[in-house]
């Protein structure tokens, strides 16, 4: 017979499953509509912290393959969706606008700088800026076949990369390090950047794009590699454009249209995360300051509609100069690219 103030265990449990109830009401009560409210284990949390610290060498997924939604605003000019920032962010640099060369080309000119004191004691004279492109680890095909065809076919692309920095900083230097993945018939499908030394995101992103470019001998399977690529100054300084008249105002002028290049860079990269590079245009700038011609450079993005879109945004655009007394023409020089370097991630 039960004594005074016994309750039974199924009394119990029946009270405890009602508070349960009833906490998990309130919880859900407090949630958005349509969200779900779930709290890991400890060891499920563990386990998905860990996992998200910790990126196998096999399982690494670049930011490229990851799209941001285009959407139509009232004008019919399709932006970036407003639900959040693309996966990568935008780069945008430019070269001062410089005098035109017969080739309607910048015009170059030498730097003054002292290479004497950029000479390695001991070592021969090497007046080109030195690229080296090692491969440390190779699953699915021979390391050594990878290395030699990446220095062989890697060597220009991430030379034009590094020159194309120089140009900005002739002491740059520094290591761009790459996990590769590649198809079967040898394509490089994947290019992410694990790790740099480099202080300039351009070039560090030019470089993983142009790996991508890379064709490598066919394989049984898939091919995963890591790559370092070493960048260091040469002996000589690297030709750097010859400024125009009134460079530093008309790089004012024009750098106000880079909000619209943005634009066609973004959309550019919903149909092909591989794009970037180089945009050079010629303008010719009336005796009154207007706009008299825009016309596009010899670059491999000129005939593309990235090329287009931004020769359009240029020929629409006021540039505000001061008046002159004579007809001015020079050549603008962009470089687009999608930052590859993986953000920090956000706080909890």
């Amino acid at each position: 017979m039960a004594g005074r103030g016994w309750v039974s265990r199924a009394v119990i449990r029946a009270a405890t499953w009602i508070g349960l109830a009833a906490s998990m009401g309130a919880c859900a009560a407090s949630a958005p509509v349509g969200t779900s409210v779930w709290t890991a284990a400890p060891a499920t949390a563990d386990a998905a912290r860990d996992a998200a610290l910790v990126t196998p060498f096999s399982a690494v997924v670049d930011a490229a393959s990851i799209e941001p939604s285009p959407s139509e605003d009232s004008g019919g000019r399709r932006e970036l969706s407003e639900a959040g920032p693309p996966p990568r962010s935008i780069l945008v640099v430019d070269d001062a606008p410089a005098r035109v060369s017969e080739r309607n080309k910048p015009a170059m000119t030498w730097p003054v700088i002292h290479t004497r004191a950029r000479r390695r004691p001991g070592r021969p004279y090497h007046p080109d800026p030195r690229i080296v492109i090692d491969v440390l680890e190779a699953r699915g095909a021979p390391q050594a076949e990878l290395q030699r065809t990446a220095r062989d076919a890697g060597y220009w692309p991430f030379r034009r990369c590094y020159e194309d920095g120089l140009r900005r900083d002739q002491e740059l230097s520094g290591k761009v390090s790459l996990t590769l993945s590649i198809s079967a018939s040898g394509r490089v499908e994947q290019s992410s950047v694990t790790g740099s030394t480099l202080h300039d995101k351009v070039v560090i992103a030019c470089v993983a794009r142009e790996a991508l470019q890379l064709s490598f001998s066919a394989a049984e399977s898939r091919t995963m590699a890591r790559a370092d690529v070493s960048l260091a100054t040469g002996d000589e300084p690297v030709a750097v454009s010859l400024p125009a008249a009134g460079a530093e105002e008309l790089r004012r002028s024009l750098q106000n249209a880079w909000p619209d290049v943005e634009q066609c860079y973004a959309r550019g990269l919903v149909t092909d995360p591989q794009l970037g590079g180089r945009i050079e245009l010629l303008f010719r700038v009336g005796i009154h300051s207007e706009l008299a011609e825009v016309s596009a450079g010899s670059t491999r993005l000129a005939d593309s509609d990235l090329g287009r879109c931004v020769l359009d945004v240029y020929r629409g655009a006021r540039l505000g100069l001061h008046e002159g007394n004579h007809e001015r023409h020079f050549v603008y020089a962009l470089h687009l690219e999608a930052d590859p370097t993986p953000s920090a991630p956000e706080p909890p």
